[in-house]
């Protein structure tokens, strides 16, 4: 009898599942068919939550329209449904994108599809990270989706993905040439990213990064000073990207305090010790 009980119970299991995946296949396809929105630098996008209002992470996008001349190439790690990859090509720069989600990278080619984007741009459904391990498993999905299972804690949706190091995509590629700018956004992964670039970390000139680090007062140990310390050790200075669009340096001795609350500007650019943010901002 309770062989024949456990028998039931993985079939409903089986069946739940089978229902999830094909209720969100047919939801990402009739997704796929809305109508593009123009955005404020000109190209359209689809997505099927947020409309991308003028006002959306305002500082990055001004930012980045002032980096993005400087960079023959550009690296979006985390490119989600390719925003910021537009913008790159909007502006001719080549662009290089990984994007380990799933239903965000069909978002993302056919953004780059319907705005013509198709000739200078790589989409690799990869995630970043130290290797090995070659495969890791995603936890959640969507905007949320982490390879860190302390940043969501508690998910009950997972896959598995590729994973290659940044240095084994960028370094020696056809692209690189002359300076090139990252931009990460891994939802707490960012540590495990940054130690797969340390050749990237140390080319010369050194890259632009932007990078999402967030905060840990609720202490999910997701370690983001161990980001900035990378960065730090390998002649990195940083700046606080704020919400008007002013960049405050943060130096070792503010790391700490700053990742100990609770916030919402996570966004820093990290350039070259050697020089100044005033040379290209």
């Amino acid at each position: 009898m309770q062989k024949l009980v456990q028998k039931i119970r993985a079939m409903n299991r089986y069946r739940i599942l089978r229902h999830r995946y094909k209720s969100r296949s047919r939801t990402l396809t009739r997704n796929l068919k809305r109508p593009p929105r123009e955005t404020k630098e000109g190209f359209q996008l689809i997505h099927d939550k947020f409309p991308f209002p003028d006002e959306w992470e305002s500082a990055n996008r001004e930012l980045l329209c002032k980096l993005l001349p400087n960079v023959s190439l550009f690296v979006n790690v985390g490119a989600n449904v390719g925003f910021y990859c537009c913008m790159a090509q909007s502006l001719g720069v080549r662009t290089i994108a990984l994007e380990p989600e799933p239903a965000n990278c069909q978002f993302l080619c056919k953004n780059l599809s319907i705005n013509g984007f198709a000739n200078d741009v790589e989409v690799l459904p990869v995630a970043a990270g130290r290797t090995p391990p070659r495969i890791a498993q995603i936890f959640g999905s969507r905007d949320t989706a982490s390879l860190s299972a302390q940043f969501n804690r508690g998910s009950a949706f997972g896959q598995f993905v590729p994973v290659f190091s940044l240095d084994d995509i960028v370094l020696g590629h056809r692209w690189v040439s002359g300076k090139t700018l990252l931009m990460i956004d891994v939802e707490g992964w960012e540590q495990h990213v940054l130690e797969g670039a340390r050749g990237l970390l140390g080319l010369e000139p050194k890259p632009f990064w932007i990078i999402e680090i967030l905060p840990d007062p609720e202490a999910r140990r997701i370690e983001p000073t161990q980001a900035f310390a990378i960065m730090f050790e390998h002649g990195y200075r940083a700046y606080r990207i704020l919400r008007q669009g002013d960049l405050v340096e943060v130096t070792e001795e503010s790391v700490y305090p700053l990742l100990s609350q609770e916030h919402d500007e996570w966004n820093y650019l990290f350039i070259d010790n050697r020089l100044s943010v005033e040379a290209f901002i």
